[in-house]
């Protein structure tokens, strides 16, 4: 079963984040970080190690980097010029890619200092609607407004490469790499809604199982490349295929509208589908294509959707939330914290003087809390407290 946190990015400024072990909403945008109570988010992408979310926003700043530890947003040295559309982080964290309105139409920052990268002379021709950094982070592919609609950079030069096999037919709405390299998805707004490249001579693939049934909206490998995902409007609003002989899988029913964001879980076994109809999020068996039974939906359109591996996200207090001594008086002690289902360790926190301590990891998670012995101070009993529920 997949574990970890899936987030969905809705219509009106609302970030839904589930626990995908036993799929309760943990959290919206308000209580994730503050500072934007309006527009549309637009795109979303975890860093390699999971303690930043980027966010594409429809209204200024028009990025948002949040530390999911504290809830805290990153600064920016300055904002993308216009609206975030797509975004993506290279794989080593060194850098972010936003893809949005307005020239340049492609923002990249050195995630060291938040600076903007002179990144290419060659900027995409119209309004940058998604990204993707190749696996080994010598590439960015940026899907874009006005031809070619896909334009794919040499990282180390800025150049751009010639798509030798013709461009994608219309807007550049996905892009997805395999996570070998070899092949770059495309799912765009003309048909035949769906282009995949072999990045070894830039040749198109042929889809023998035929186009998805209508404007491609977003598309994702799975974590082997075995297959690729493309969410798209017109039924059945998802399409599945075998990247072996590009044949389709078949759903055992459909989403109910069009869908606007696919990603599949860190263990290669869910796929979930932002979409706009209630319930705007329909989770599938990676390996059935059954529908998952899914405790929580979020309450506005789905736009995109992302999913991380590791199990904490946002600040929340721990109640008993005072470490205390043998004696019972408080005392500052490292502890460390523990999901009760299954052991995954949350964080590691020292408490104050007075005994106090809070940690990051999603509300209402039940967690064991260990309270370490003082290595270099007085030697007391290690603790473990019971069933501790986070307030």
């Amino acid at each position: 079963m997949a574990t970890g946190v899936l987030v969905v990015g809705c219509t009106g400024a609302l970030l839904e984040a589930y626990d995908a072990a036993d799929t309760s909403r943990c959290i919206d945008t308000t209580s994730l970080y503050a500072g934007i109570s309006s527009g549309t988010i637009n795109g979303a992408a975890w860093s390699p190690d999971g303690t930043l979310l980027a966010l594409a926003l429809s209204v200024s700043p028009y990025l948002a980097v949040v530390d999911t530890a504290t809830g805290a947003t990153v600064e920016l040295s300055s904002n993308p010029a216009n609206a975030g559309n797509g975004v993506a982080w290279s794989p080593d964290g060194t850098r972010l890619a936003v893809a949005h309105g307005t020239a340049p139409y492609l923002t990249v920052y050195e995630t060291a200092g938040w600076t903007k990268l002179t990144f290419t002379s060659t900027a995409p021709e119209g309004t940058g609607q998604s990204c993707a950094w190749s696996p080994d982070g010598t590439m960015l592919a940026v899907g874009h407004v006005t031809s070619p609609y896909l334009s794919v950079y040499n990282v180390a030069t800025g150049t751009r490469i010639s798509l030798v096999g013709g461009n994608p037919a219309g807007t550049g709405l996905g892009v997805s790499w395999s996570p070998d390299g070899t092949r770059l998805a495309v799912a765009h707004s003309t048909t035949p809604f769906l282009t995949v490249y072999n990045t070894a001579d830039w040749s198109k693939v042929t889809i023998a199982g035929g186009a998805p049934a209508g404007v491609g909206r977003a598309c994702a490998f799975n974590i082997d490349g075995s297959r690729l995902a493309v969410a798209h409007a017109t039924s059945p609003y998802l399409t599945v295929y075998n990247a072996a002989d590009w044949s389709k899988r078949t759903l055992s029913s459909n989403p109910t509208g069009t869908g606007n964001g696919v990603t599949w879980s860190p263990d290669g076994t869910r796929l979930a589908l932002a979409h706009t109809t209630a319930p705007c999020l329909t989770v599938y068996s990676a390996t059935t294509l059954a529908k998952v039974t899914w405790a929580n939906s979020p309450a506005n359109q789905g736009n995109c959707c992302t999913w991380r591996a590791a199990a904490p996200l946002r600040v929340a207090a721990v109640a008993p939330n005072v470490v205390k001594d043998d004696a019972g008086a408080p005392a500052s002690r490292v502890h460390r914290i523990y999901r009760r289902a299954n052991g995954d360790l949350l964080g590691v926190r020292t408490s104050s003087a007075g005994g106090e301590y809070s940690a990051p990891f999603l509300t209402g998670m039940p967690v064991q809390v260990v309270v370490l012995d003082d290595d270099d101070g007085a030697v007391y009993n290690d603790k473990i407290l019971g069933r501790v529920i986070p307030a």
